[in-house]
């Protein structure tokens, strides 16, 4: 069975994508055998039963993945989606009155904080990478899968020494049609140190650095962060925030800096591949309700100076 699901996954859906709902299929088949319960197909009342399980110990981000897993599994095969049934929904009433609807979001690399942890990073080819990764993650505002598959080909400069980038693919570019992103002059001058540096000259831009200090493969979707939170302690950047940081957090920074300078919403959206503004007036809301009505009856009363 596990087999027959990898293989559908393969067929249509983004690495990620793929990686995470096997995983979750995992999960639930885990969780059947455990109970007694058939997973494919699985009834309304063994998925609700799942969630309930769940729900103490697992965020309800995760628990609805599962669902989207479970959900697309059982389409694939042309059974009916259980997912939808009312006790499923009943169910995550249940999680949400428990748990809240509230994601975690990531914390946001600003410019400030980019600057910062750009001055820091040593002059080694480390740093130097890490100059590179993050000036590019900052300005096209990409998710970290994205970012990593950036090939070397795919840059083009331009006379004025700023350059364009494009992603052959994205989360919401699954058939590969393309978006082209601009980069400022100061990141291209980053990629170019880092590709001199590293003798990089095709193939993926960003790539591993092995402990005897030569370059080795693709770099993985899951250092970006790590390397964010080192160049954040190696700036001296709290704990706390070091620790908060993630390989969205240049998306959310990006999206912030762009609002705070009066850049619309749909300029936004273009920038970092947004389908919806759902997502950006999440990562704005807090710069909004700073510059909102409350905040500016309190400039009007005395209370503070000004509305930042």
């Amino acid at each position: 069975m596990d087999h027959e699901i990898t293989n559908v996954l393969h067929e249509g859906y983004a690495e990620a994508t793929r990686r995470a709902y096997k995983a979750d299929w995992k999960s639930f088949t885990s969780w059947c055998r455990a109970n007694g319960a058939d997973p494919l197909p699985a009834s309304p009342a063994t998925v609700a039963a799942f969630i309930d399980s769940l729900a103490e110990c697992r965020k309800p981000a995760t628990i609805v993945r599962k669902m989207s897993a479970l959900s697309v599994i059982h389409k694939d095969r042309d059974l009916e989606d259980p997912t939808k049934a009312r006790e499923v929904a009943v169910a995550l009433k249940r999680m949400y009155r428990r748990r809240g609807r509230r994601q975690k979001q990531a914390r946001a690399i600003n410019l400030d904080l980019r600057s910062r942890m750009i001055q820091h990073a040593p002059r080694n080819l480390l740093g130097l990478r890490g100059r590179a990764l993050l000036s590019v993650s900052y300005d096209i505002g990409c998710r970290r899968a994205e970012l990593v598959s950036i090939l070397v080909e795919d840059i083009d400069r331009g006379e004025d020494g700023s350059g364009t980038v494009l992603l052959r693919k994205s989360k919401t570019d699954q058939e590969g049609s393309g978006q082209v992103r601009y980069l400022a002059p100061d990141t291209v001058a980053a990629v170019d140190a880092w590709l001199d540096a590293s003798g990089i000259e095709d193939g993926n831009l960003f790539r591993s650095v092995r402990r005897s200090g030569s370059v080795g493969g693709p770099l993985p979707p899951q250092d970006v962060s790590r390397i964010f939170k080192r160049m954040a302690r190696d700036a001296g950047v709290a704990p706390d925030l070091a620790r908060a940081l993630s390989g969205h957090s240049t998306r959310v920074g990006m999206a912030q800096d762009m609002a705070t300078s009066g850049i619309d919403l749909a300029a936004i959206m273009q920038a970092g591949g947004w389908k919806t503004p759902a997502m950006v007036a999440r990562y704005i809301e807090r710069l909004n309700a700073r510059q909102g009505a409350a905040a500016r009856l309190a400039v009007l009363q005395k209370r503070i100076c000004a509305v930042r």
